[in-house]
């Protein structure tokens, strides 16, 4: 009768344990669930952030590219009466690419051979000294924010 009792007694003992046994595998998948949640909510936060950075700047460029041909209007037919306020201009222009710098975003580089990630082209032309493909003529500075283009160069190159 004492083997009957035992086995009854480890039989009553068995099954809590494979209930705390379940209880502890359900908390770990809660736990890691959390953890992905957390780590996916982060992920979300920063592309949210970069988006929303990406769409303040593209509006500021419009600014800037009219600070950019203005420049060059006034370089076609300088004015001596106009020098103090380009100056003043150039200054704010300035400011502007610093801010720009701080938040990493930075102008492709005009010298590098076209590449599509980077360049948009317009326009194709015959250019004696030129390779076929090679940038002849920057149309629109393109910038790159962080690590991706946030808005490609628009090029015109040889054929």
């Amino acid at each position: 009768m004492s083997n009957l009792n035992e086995n009854q007694n480890a039989a009553l003992l068995i099954e809590p344990e494979l209930e705390l046994q379940q209880l502890r595998s359900s908390l770990a998948r809660v736990g890691a669930d959390f953890e992905n949640y957390k780590k996916r909510v982060t992920k979300d936060q920063v592309a949210w952030r970069q988006n929303s950075q990406a769409e303040i700047f593209l509006e500021l460029l419009v600014t800037i590219d009219g600070f950019d041909q203005a420049f060059a209007q006034y370089e076609s037919g300088k004015n001596p009466e106009l020098d103090n306020w380009i100056t003043g201009f150039q200054m704010i222009h300035k400011n502007f690419h610093d801010l720009l710098k701080k938040f990493n975003l930075k102008i492709i580089d005009e010298n590098l051979p076209f590449n599509p990630e980077y360049h948009e082209a317009i326009a194709q032309v015959e250019v004696e000294n030129k390779a076929s493909g090679e940038i002849v003529m920057v149309h629109q500075k393109g910038f790159i924010l962080g690590d991706r283009v946030l808005r490609p160069a628009t090029v015109t190159v040889a054929k």
